[in-house]
């Protein structure tokens, strides 16, 4: 537990020494940050006892503030001009409904101790199993979605960039078909399946950037 503090101080720390030096709304991005983190784990808010408030903090946290104001604060500084991309409007989006799905993944390896403490995520209030399919759903119609964006965009955009939005289309069509892959080999009546399950689901998260990164720092050029 003492680890864990000097952990989470340090990073703390290291967080808003950067995001001050960068920029002061980066600095106000990461405080808010801050706040809700500690709502969402501390009383007397303690958002992680009821599922709703939860995902808010959650989505608020990952898909807004990271995405759009983070975008926002490094066009500033480079462009002089803060702006946000439609494709970065559309990512926004994609992590908000990845996000919402890790509120409701996240307590699926330990329902026996929320249970316990009455913390009243989603699992418990309608069973693993609903949990599971909900944000299984939810997943797949972000990438279906994501898909049909890249499918526009890809009309509408000139030579130069149909690669890019090509390699974007491809990509989510193989994470898609990976995700359902790592969905149908879960065992729900298994905690170590499930634990196991939930943790590649985190890949998943962070491809989406990995992806983009590549597409648009890589083959945009």
């Amino acid at each position: 537990i003492k680890n864990a503090y000097r952990i989470i101080y340090l990073a703390m720390f290291i967080s808003i020494v950067c995001a001050a030096y960068i920029s002061f709304i980066l600095l106000g991005i990461v405080i808010c940050s801050l706040l809700i983190g500690m709502a969402y784990s501390l009383p007397p808010f303690y958002f992680k006892k009821h599922h709703l408030p939860a995902a808010l903090a959650i989505t608020t946290g990952l898909g807004i503030l990271v995405n759009l104001g983070g975008f926002y604060v490094f066009t500033s500084n480079i462009y002089g001009t803060g702006y946000i991309t439609n494709d970065v409007w559309f990512l926004a989006i994609f992590i908000v409904a990845f996000s919402i799905v890790i509120a409701w993944f996240k307590d699926l390896p330990d329902m026996a101790g929320d249970a316990k403490y009455n913390i009243k995520t989603f699992a418990i209030l309608y069973s693993a199993r609903t949990a599971f399919y909900a944000g299984t759903s939810l997943v797949l119609t972000a990438y279906m979605a994501n898909i049909y964006f890249n499918l526009k965009m890809l009309e509408q955009s000139s030579c130069l960039s149909k690669g890019v939005y090509g390699v974007l289309i491809q990509g989510h069509i193989l994470l898609l078909i990976l995700f359902l892959v790592n969905a149908f080999i879960v065992n729900l009546k298994s905690q170590v399946s499930i634990t196991r399950f939930y943790k590649r689901f985190w890949l998943f998260f962070f491809a989406e950037y990995v992806l983009y990164l590549f597409v648009f720092l890589v083959l945009n050029k």
